[in-house]
């Protein structure tokens, strides 16, 4: 019969930590943060795909640039609600009880980001799978969501951190 690991205990290194709740912004907040910063990315990326992607630069010859941009757009704004939408479900179920220290808040942020990113790539899978490069198109819509995601919420996580600390919640 397997020895079961033994239990971790929690880690008691002398730091503050303060519950996750505390820490995160209002989940509107946080989601319509990540959709404008996710947003801008995109539509700051299109240079990018059209020079250094193969079949994009073309593809937007045959349609013409500016059908070209705007289904750029429709795309990018549709990624970007996906990416809130990852948001909004991750803070529907997670409760927020895990203690974090200040030091582990990126950390935190960074595992938000990772799930509204599934959320924008939940979203736009069928219309990113019928891009020029979809390989391309389903990392860029990752990247962008991680990267994007996590500098529009880091931020204001720090600071609420900081916040519930003076406010007496850290243990």
């Amino acid at each position: 019969m397997a020895k079961e690991p033994p239990a971790r205990p929690p880690a008691d290194d002398g730091e503050p930590r303060v519950r996750a709740r505390s820490i995160r912004i209002s989940p509107r907040r946080g989601a319509l943060r990540i959709a404008a910063f996710g947003f801008a990315a995109w539509l700051g990326s299109l240079p990018l795909f059209l020079g250094f992607v193969p079949g994009v630069g073309e593809r937007a010859s045959q349609q013409g640039i500016v059908p070209f941009f705007f289904a750029w757009l429709a795309m990018s704004a549709l990624i970007s609600i996906g990416y809130a939408l990852g948001y909004l479900v991750l803070r529907w179920f997670a409760p927020g009880e895990k203690r974090y220290s200040e030091r582990a808040v990126p950390v935190l942020a960074f595992g938000d980001a990772c799930f509204a990113a599934a959320g924008g790539f939940g979203v736009g899978f069928v219309l990113l799978s019928l891009s020029a490069d979809p390989f391309a198109a389903f990392s860029w819509t990752f990247v962008i969501g991680v990267l994007f995601g996590g500098a529009a919420i880091a931020p204001l996580y720090a600071a609420s951190w900081r916040a519930a600390a003076e406010a007496g919640e850290a243990r």
